[in-house]
């Protein structure tokens, strides 16, 4: 596994994400949500509210900020309304949702088993007329195998409940396996588990391109090596 110089991606807010915003602008909320806390933090549904599942944990809007980020760098230059993107253990679907609202994307994808986040996801991606969205209630280690290994711009976000780690590193195994050259994984796990210095074993396959923890999340951002010849 290969690691990437860290001083070619960060998180710092007040310095350029690598691609230019579209100018914001105030998205109703999303039918039927609630008025929570969790909202859309850029891009152009900034503002919109999002339902939240019941027993949910969605990632805290400032990790999120700085993950969005981190991609923005990741992704300088590459055109973001052509990628597709999978929001793997969806829940509320904010991390899908907040890459298509600030990148933009061609084809969105949300897995989740849980009938409530199903709802949820259908309220909260209703008038994203610009992306084709896919809603599935699907495991992700199930939906793994659909993916076709010619998708170009493959954002994948991985955050499954910190009760279950082992979901997280066997998706990454899997994905290791299927998933195609320069596809990029956000993958979401609790900092200082008693696994998570196993984590970059499962990440074998991939480089890293950041390798950051904010609060009780640490985020690694890798991305999928070309096959080895032979």
């Amino acid at each position: 596994m290969k690691r990437q110089d860290p001083r070619l991606f960060y998180a710092d807010k007040s310095r350029p994400s690598g691609r230019a915003a579209s100018p914001a602008r105030k998205s109703p909320p999303a039918p039927g949500a609630g008025t929570g806390k969790l909202t859309v933090i850029s891009g152009t549904y900034r503002g919109r509210k999002l339902a939240i599942p019941p027993g949910a944990r969605p990632t805290q809007q400032r990790a999120r900020a700085a993950v969005m980020n981190m991609l923005g760098a990741a992704l300088s230059g590459a055109a973001g309304g052509g990628m597709t993107v999978w929001d793997a253990f969806a829940g509320s679907g904010a991390m899908g949702i907040e890459f298509i609202s600030r990148f933009g994307a061609r084809r969105a994808i949300f897995t989740d088993t849980d009938a409530g986040a199903i709802k949820c996801l259908r309220r909260n991606t209703e008038n994203i007329p610009a992306c084709d969205i896919l809603i599935k209630p699907q495991s992700a280690s199930g939906f793994v195998h659909e993916l076709r290994r010619d998708t170009d711009g493959l954002i994948i976000f991985i955050d499954p409940p910190y009760s279950v780690p082992k979901a997280g590193a066997g998706l990454v195994e899997k994905l290791s396996k299927t998933a195609p050259a320069g596809a990029i994984v956000v993958w979401e796990l609790e900092s200082g588990a008693a696994n998570a210095a196993d984590a970059l074993d499962a990440a074998d396959g991939f480089e890293v391109l950041r390798d950051r923890v904010h609060g009780r999340a640490r985020f690694l951002i890798l991305r999928k090596l070309p096959a080895l010849p032979g």
